[in-house]
């Protein structure tokens, strides 16, 4: 695979700009891939969903000093610091949906998010010295000013969270439509010693309705899993889901296997995306002495390039 170094555009930077504590700045863009004379390159820019190109700067512990993506400036606390509105706790933000408005208090807490087809009204409980309990309610702004305000409820939750990391440790939720119980989730995260997420297991119960039968909830598992190199990036990601007790299988989806380039720093300035459609892939990753001889199926999905520039 060719280092797409054709396609890397170095961007100047401006200096009212860069955050007085960086160290590194990082510029990210996303190709399409074109196999070209036996070789993979870069071909034409993504520009959709979460695959837009952004620009990052970092301090000497590698944390987010500064986003910049899509014309619009996030701070260290991803909070918008141009273009918000003129109520001060009011400010645009981003979620892995889109953008919105979100209210904020006088601590900095997110409270509520504001959008075309939702609002959600966040609230942190008192915690004592293990664990951080919020609770979540999705609304439809349609069904605000309702009598009957459950029939606008999209989405109800609770995160219970480590006092001492931060770190999420088990999330429920219960989904609805029109007023009615949809969907119930109960899933538990694990880490590792370096704070990386490497396992998330979902246990839920999907509503199946069928005429003169009443209401079922079927019964669905899922199980999603992180693996690691030497220097702390994912080189795979696993979701296998199976229903009504059959065997897991994997997803292909969403499972991801990632190749890496590195500079002589340690960070890497190239990423190749494969999905894998290989249902056996679990067992795979498990044992993978037993499986050497075998050779995981998967797609290529897009190059991903890093600009990188050091302070």
């Amino acid at each position: 695979i060719l280092n797409c170094s054709n396609s890397i555009q170095d961007k100047t930077d401006d200096l009212r700009t860069i955050p007085q504590e960086s160290v590194k700045r990082i510029v990210t863009t996303h190709y399409k891939p074109i196999f070209h004379l036996g070789k993979w390159i870069c071909g034409e820019e993504i520009k959709i969903h979460n695959l837009i190109s952004d620009t990052i700067y970092y301090d000497k512990y590698n944390n987010n000093l500064l986003r910049i993506y899509r014309n619009y400036k996030y701070n260290a606390q991803g909070l918008l610091t141009e273009k918000n509105s003129n109520s001060k706790n009011t400010l645009f933000c981003e979620e892995k949906t889109g953008y919105f408005f979100c209210n904020y208090d006088n601590e900095g807490n997110r409270i509520e998010t504001i959008s075309s087809n939702k609002n959600i009204l966040v609230n942190q409980s008192p915690s004592d010295e293990e664990i951080i309990i919020k609770t979540y309610q999705i609304i439809d702004p349609d069904y605000k000013y309702s009598y009957d305000k459950t029939v606008g409820l999209i989405e109800k939750s609770i995160e219970i969270s480590n006092a001492q990391t931060g770190l999420l440790q088990r999330k429920i939720s219960e989904f609805y439509r029109h007023g009615e119980l949809e969907r119930m989730q109960d899933t538990y995260l694990t880490y590792n010693n370096k704070r990386q997420i490497v396992k998330e297991e979902t246990n839920c119960k999907r509503k199946e309705s069928y005429y003169g039968t009443g209401v079922h909830y079927q019964e669905e598992k899922w199980y999603s899993k992180w693996i690691y190199n030497e220097l702390n990036d994912v080189i795979f990601y696993i979701f296998e889901n199976s229903i009504s007790n059959s065997k897991l299988e994997v997803n292909d989806n969403f499972s991801k296997r990632y190749e890496y380039e590195y500079n002589d720093k340690g960070d890497w300035i190239k990423k190749i995306t494969f999905s894998i459609t290989d249902k056996n892939a679990g067992q795979y990753l498990i044992k993978p002495k037993a499986h050497s001889k075998e050779k995981l199926k998967e797609n290529i999905e897009y190059i991903t390039i890093r600009n990188i520039k050091y302070y």
